[in-house]
């Protein structure tokens, strides 16, 4: 019972770690343009093989009906994807209950599938691409020859951030059989691949957010009466301070100073509400409103695209086609169009 509810939980608030984090610099990563189009990826339903990548015109906000990966492939995505990020001139996709990795380019045709496992969130840095596989290691994949290196973790990693030369693995222990979920974060050496350090945070760590020489970790609680929490982690000590009064389910950085939370709860009935607010990453504190959760029903991603100063939110309710809502910072909605497909978890933006 628990790992169904868990998992019901988790494809709603995949949180990725793609397009919203600010990755540290590197000169394989690509130069920041002002982006024309974006691919959305939307995870489809649990075994029902639906998984599928969308073309969204960002000028418009519309996004064009057809899964360009079945399109260019002759074959389907597969169940579940979970995560996807562009990392240089190539495209990683993480398809979980297909226990693949995809390597696409731009235009989704695939030059290299990476079986096994069951592979959830990435983050990339001075060419490697690390995706954290939920059997308990961190896979890291060269960009050139897709060669594949493993180091252990705690049980069933989530999130994952590249900080200072180390890795930041969220131990969820998803599925521990005892019921608990996890309070650690993994350490890793980036370059050897060597653990460092555990780190103890808040209950059921999932996702890391990239805010200069800090880390935010959204933590999602046990769902009931252990809420989702908000902690800090400075990377060049590992110091962890929670921060008060945040409850996210999700998060995107985004100008210096500012970021975007959407925040998700439940009543007793399991009646869902949810919230958008801009926080202050000077201060840690709420600033105010970004948008009426009424306006905005259902969120699954929120992510800000730098170069247009716009954000982008996702929404999923498990039984039609998922929405994808563009606003500008003062939280006006300007379009809202359908994503093609199933429970929308990840977007990337490029330029043609």
């Amino acid at each position: 019972m628990k790992n169904t509810l868990l998992y019901s939980i988790i494809t709603v608030f995949l949180l990725i770690l793609t397009a919203s984090c600010q990755k540290e610099k590197s000169e394989a990563e690509p130069q920041e343009q002002t982006e024309s189009v974006a691919l959305i990826l939307n995870s489809g339903n649990w075994e029902a093989n639906d998984a599928s990548i969308t073309l969204m015109d960002c000028k418009t906000g519309l996004v064009t009906p057809g899964d360009l990966f079945s399109s260019a492939n002759g074959i389907k995505l597969g169940d579940v994807a979970n995560d996807m990020i562009l990392y240089g001139s190539k495209l990683y996709i993480a398809v979980s209950m297909s226990s693949v990795i995809f390597v696409c380019d731009t235009e989704c045709n695939i030059i290299k599938a990476i079986q096994g496992g069951t592979p959830r969130h990435f983050c990339a840095h001075n060419g490697k691409v690390f995706a954290t596989m939920f059997e308990g290691h961190v896979a890291e994949i060269d960009t050139t020859t897709f060669a594949v290196r493993k180091v252990s973790t705690g049980p069933n990693p989530e999130g994952i951030a590249c900080a200072q030369g180390k890795l930041y693995v969220a131990d969820s222990f998803g599925y521990d059989p005892s019921g608990m979920y996890g309070t650690t974060v993994t350490v890793i050496d980036e370059a050897t691949l060597t653990p460092l350090k555990t780190l103890t945070v808040n209950n059921n760590p999932q996702s890391f957010h990239v805010c200069g020489h800090s880390l935010y970790l959204i933590s999602w609680g046990n769902y009931s009466d252990i809420p989702a929490r908000l902690q800090k982690i400075d990377t060049s000590t590992d110091e962890v301070t929670t921060i008060e009064g945040v409850t996210p389910t999700a998060m995107t950085i985004g100008e210096p100073g500012t970021a975007y939370i959407m925040s998700s709860t439940y009543d007793e009935n399991w009646n869902q509400t949810f919230n958008y607010s801009v926080f202050d990453t000077s201060t840690d504190t709420i600033r105010g409103e970004l948008t009426p959760g009424s306006k905005i029903p259902g969120g699954s991603f929120i992510s800000y695209d730098s170069p247009t100063k716009l954000i982008y939110i996702g929404t999923s309710d498990y039984v039609s086609e998922g929405d994808i809502y563009v606003l500008d910072t003062s939280g006006r909605i300007i379009s809202k169009s359908g994503t093609g497909g199933m429970n929308p978890v990840a977007i990337s933006f490029l330029k043609r």
